[in-house]
C-alpha cells in the first residue's frame, strides 16, 4: 500500500479494503450522485474548466448562481496564467489545472464557507498495477460522497471525473458526453496509444467536501 497518499488527515480511511472491488460488488448509492454534468463545446478545449466545476457540484451541490460565479474565477485564472484562446485550443495542462483549483478552493472558503479538499491519490512517479489502481479507485468511492478528478488519455485527451468504480465498469461524470469506461478498455500508464483509454495515476486527485471545517 506504500504508493497510496495518508488520508488521515483528511478525515478518510487510511487503509483500503479491496474485497469489494474483487467480489464485483456495486458501489453504495449516494444521494444527488446522478446529477448531470455541465457540458462543454464540441471544439474547445476547456475540459479542465468544466471537470472541476463538476467535481466540486457533485461533492458540495453547488447552486447555479454558484456555479456561474466559480465559472468566472476559473476563467480570469485562465485569462491571466495562460490564455483563453490557448486553453479553447490546446486545453488545459497539469500546471494550470491545479492553479485553478487552488483558485476555487480559496474563493468557495471565502465566499460560501465551503471547504473543498482536492489531494492526489497516489505518491508522484507511482507505478500501478492496473488492478490495484483501479481496485483503489472503487473503495475510496465505495462509500464516501467523494469523486475522482483524472487525466484521460489515448482514444481520448481528456480530463474527466470518475464517480464509481466496478471490476467491469468505471462511471464517469464528464463534460464531453462520455457516461462511462469498459475497464477492459482501460490501461493504467503515463504513456498512451490511441487504441486504449489509458488513465495516469500520477494525474489522479480526490474531491470531496470536508464539512467538519465549514466556516
Amino acid at each position: 500500500m506504500a504508493d497510496i497518499i495518508n488520508f488521515s488527515d483528511y478525515h478518510v480511511c487510511k487503509e483500503f479494503d479491496f474485497t469489494p472491488f474483487l467480489k464485483h460488488t456495486r458501489p453504495q448509492k449516494i444521494k444527488d450522485a446522478g446529477s448531470k454534468p455541465e457540458r462543454q463545446g464540441s471544439l474547445d478545449g476547456l475540459c479542465g474548466v468544466y471537470c472541476i466545476i463538476n467535481a466540486i457540484n457533485y461533492a458540495a451541490n453547488l447552486s447555479q448562481k454558484q456555479r456561474s460565479g466559480l465559472f468566472k474565477q476559473l476563467i480570469n485564472v485562465v485569462k491571466k496564467s495562460y490564455g483563453v484562446d490557448k486553453c479553447i485550443l490546446h486545453g488545459t495542462n497539469k500546471k494550470l489545472l491545479l492553479a485553478m483549483f487552488q483558485t476555487a478552493q480559496d474563493y468557495l472558503l471565502r465566499k460560501h464557507g465551503m471547504n473543498i479538499e482536492f489531494t492526489p491519490l497516489f505518491k508522484p512517479k507511482s507505478q500501478l498495477s492496473k488492478k490495484y489502481y483501479l481496485a483503489s479507485l472503487a473503495n475510496l468511492l465505495n462509500s464516501k460522497k467523494r469523486i475522482l478528478i483524472v487525466e484521460l488519455s489515448g482514444i481520448h485527451e481528456h480530463w474527466t471525473c470518475v464517480t464509481s468504480v466496478t471490476s467491469k465498469t468505471i462511471k464517469l461524470l464528464d463534460s464531453d458526453g462520455l457516461t462511462s469506461l469498459k475497464t477492459a478498455h482501460c490501461r493504467v500508464s503515463t504513456k498512451a496509444n490511441n487504441k486504449h483509454h489509458f488513465l495516469n495515476p500520477n494525474r489522479t486527485w480526490c474531491v470531496w467536501l470536508n464539512e467538519q471545517e465549514q466556516l
